[in-house]
């Protein structure tokens, strides 16, 4: 025996029944996401202090280490000099001894002390201390400003580690707060930073930081589970509750059921994928006003329902 085709009116009772189900549910459901919204936002805030912290520390550090003290400068000036007057000493003896090759070393020490003439940083002086002792110069005044300047191989380090940590974590407000929600390390990576740069002598990035590393006792408010929510809102079509359409003429009410169908499944995909309070009660205030724009068609049409059918007389209007 073949099973009962249902009508329009039998798929809106269906329809019907679903909103009435859900009710009670996803205002719950809704509720407890408007108050995960209060951690949410706490969420953000931190976010935002640790983030704009960490981009400010990082600034800093890259500040310290690239430009020289005064006193540093002077020391700079003074080992440039050396060189520049060790350079002019293998000229005049090329002259004298023409035997001995100085053209190679004339040269090195020439790129030397042209590249630390424009760049009078450490990196460049580090990259030419090695130049300069395989062709025999010791300049004491670079070698003392590579030992002075070791703590700027640390700021190097930490920039490093707190750009990795940045990366890892704080793209985006969205990464950020599923990493502290899954349980992942974010509370003890920038504690490492952190006393880290106690360590090395930089104690007010130190506070800084400190007073803004993640709370991970606070209370964050778990996300509600939309399984029973899923369960009622059914798709419409693969659920046999999409209308029938006449042939011969438009169907304001297949329309409409369609309009509630698309509805339907803007809502699951809300809850399937997790959105927040806002997102969420968007979706639900789309789905009720399709639904009242159907119910209204279907009570206002449908003599079952209390309305009148076009075509009333007195037995339901079957091509609707």
């Amino acid at each position: 025996m073949s099973e009962k085709r249902l009508t329009n009116l039998d798929k809106f009772y269906k329809i019907e029944d679903m909103m009435d189900k859900a009710e009670t549910e996803v205002d719950s459901y809704i509720e407890k996401l408007k108050d995960r919204n209060e951690y949410i936002n706490e969420y953000r805030r931190e976010f935002m202090s640790l983030k704009s912290t960490v981009g400010r520390i990082k600034r800093e550090l890259d500040m310290s280490k690239e430009a020289f003290t005064e006193d540093q400068h002077i020391l700079f000036k003074s080992g440039l000099v050396k060189l520049g007057k060790e350079i002019k000493r293998l000229e005049e003896e090329r002259q004298y001894d023409a035997d001995n090759n100085y053209s190679s070393a004339i040269k090195k020490l020439g790129n030397a002390y042209d590249d630390l003439a424009e760049n009078p940083n450490i990196d460049t002086i580090e990259s030419y201390i090695g130049v300069l002792s395989n062709q025999g110069v010791n300049i004491e005044e670079f070698t003392f400003l590579v030992s002075e300047t070791k703590g700027e191989k640390s700021a190097s380090h930490i920039v490093k580690m707190l750009s990795d940590a940045e990366s890892e974590y704080l793209k985006s407000f969205k990464e950020y707060r599923e990493s502290c929600e899954a349980g992942e390390d974010v509370l003890n990576v920038f504690e490492r930073v952190a006393d880290l740069l106690y360590d090395e002598g930089y104690v007010q990035e130190y506070q800084d930081l400190e007073e803004v590393l993640p709370d991970i006792n606070g209370e964050r408010g778990e996300r509600p589970d939309p399984q029973s929510l899923l369960d009622i809102f059914v798709p419409i079509k693969s659920s046999n509750l999409e209308y029938w359409q006449s042939n011969y003429r438009n169907s304001r009410g297949h329309e409409l059921n369609l309009n509630f169908a698309k509805a339907i499944a803007y809502m699951r995909r809300a809850l399937l994928e997790g959105r927040e309070y806002r997102g969420t009660q968007n979706a639900y205030d789309r789905l009720k006003a399709a639904y009242d724009d159907l119910s209204e068609y279907m009570y206002e049409r449908y003599h079952e329902l209390g309305g009148t059918p076009n075509n009333y007389h007195g037995h339901e209007d079957r091509k609707r």
